[in-house]
């Protein structure tokens, strides 16, 4: 149940891959079929951070694409290998890959956009959100969901680092920005600056 998204110029069909989850076998071939019928050209791979379930299919895509993961140094250093978190349960399952830094301020070029990448620690030290300005679109990890937020009993998760970098760097983005999310329905900035519990009273 984790959302991979695969985001595109359609003028270029310059593509980014955003948490390729993608854990079996059929994902992956859905994934590849649908990046080959649509004339895709994958040029990123990108993870909002690196739990399990999101970078599973890392390795595959790395593989089919030729290209190299980009997520935080934090999250690299400061948390078990996605191997390590499922090393009690599923020995051998996951492969780690290589990763590219990329740190917030960092612009990505996809086409005739460019993705920002953002720093939102809480549910995991170096979570990362990507902003495409252009398209007023969020790809927010597991750190903001539809009324809800991440958990942060995980390794290195904090709830107020959560609280204070939701409200510093993804509540101060337009209210129609639209939230993707890793798992669960998109939602969008303003409704979760009004509805979602853990942060209406501080904005109505």
């Amino acid at each position: 149940m984790e959302n991979t998204y695969v985001v595109s110029d359609t003028e270029t069909k310059e593509t980014a891959i955003i948490d390729c989850g993608c854990m079996f076998e059929e994902e992956q071939n859905k994934l590849k079929r649908y990046i080959e019928e649509e004339k895709l050209i994958p040029k990123l791979l990108l993870s909002t951070h690196l739990h399990f379930d999101h970078v599973w299919g890392n390795d595959f895509a790395m593989k089919t694409w030729k290209l190299i993961p980009k997520s935080s140094k934090e999250d690299a250093i400061g948390m078990p290998s996605p191997e390590e978190q499922t090393g009690g349960f599923m020995p051998g399952k996951i492969k780690n890959t290589p990763i590219d830094y990329i740190e917030p301020g960092d612009k990505l070029q996809l086409g005739k956009f460019e993705i920002e990448v953002l720093m939102v620690p809480g549910h995991t030290p170096g979570h990362l959100a990507f902003y495409i300005p252009q398209a007023k679109c969020l790809f927010a990890g597991d750190i903001l969901f539809y009324e809800e937020i991440g958990r942060c009993d995980l390794w290195g998760g904090s709830f107020d680092n959560m609280i204070k970098y939701t409200r510093s760097e993804l509540l101060t983005l337009p209210d129609d920005t639209t939230v993707y999310c890793g798992h669960g329905p998109e939602t969008t900035i303003g409704h979760e600056k009004s509805n979602n519990p853990y942060y209406r009273s501080y904005y109505n």
